[in-house]
């Protein structure tokens, strides 16, 4: 997901002024655009990582299994 100012920024659905309004911020500030990218890749990576997708999947199929003991 975006976090508001820390991985992208937000606007309202259906708002184009404000839509227009952060996409010329982004174009006028290098440096937000730099810090933004790099943040958002950041957590991209933790995130889908795959040691942190398969401890998640063999989550899953261990609670499954409980489910499917009972």
């Amino acid at each position: 997901y975006i976090r508001h100012g820390e991985t992208g920024w937000l606007v309202t659905p259906g708002d184009v002024t404000a839509f227009a309004g952060a996409v010329a911020r982004l174009l006028k500030d290098a440096q937000s655009r730099e810090r933004l990218g790099q943040a958002a890749t950041r957590d991209m990576r933790e995130r889908f990582a795959w040691e942190r997708l398969v401890k998640t999947v063999e989550l899953a199929y261990g609670l499954a299994s409980l489910t499917m003991s009972d």
